[in-house]
């Protein structure tokens, strides 16, 4: 079942033509904690195929992104339909590897070419966000 909007952690716009422009292996695109769930709107995955690694992405587009990728499911990639003229819509919640994880484009030779970032996966919130943790649990 789809989690209600209220228990998503963090929202996240993703453009792939302008989130995944160049290889950097030693900067993140973002930073995540476990046990984080997290809402995407992904653009552009029409001629730039979203792959993740390790954490599926539940469609939880209303009516769904096109074709087979139905509201509900889950995918490691997701390409966004020539019909569908808005973001689709996706959440990954990060269960229990931390550390850190390739996104790429799902074509080999744009992902060849450097369109690919890294997220981090931390042990704890108190990581990414120190402010929040003092203010909210001291």
């Amino acid at each position: 079942s789809i989690v209600p909007d209220y228990l998503v952690d963090e929202f996240w716009d993703v453009t792939m033509d302008d989130d995944f422009l160049k290889w950097n292996p030693g900067q993140s695109i973002r930073s995540f904690a476990l046990g984080q769930l997290v809402e995407e709107s992904v653009v552009l995955s029409e001629k730039h195929p979203y792959h993740a690694h390790i954490n599926r992405l539940q469609i939880v587009e209303p009516g769904g992104c096109g074709e087979r990728f139905e509201e509900g499911e889950y995918f490691d990639t997701l390409v966004q339909q020539q019909e569908m003229n808005k973001p689709c819509r996706v959440r990954r919640k990060f269960f229990d590897f931390a550390g850190r994880v390739i996104i790429h484009c799902h074509r080999f030779d744009h992902e060849d070419n450097g369109m690919m970032t890294v997220s981090n996966f931390l042990q704890s919130w108190a990581i990414i966000n120190p402010i929040f943790y003092v203010t909210r649990f001291l």
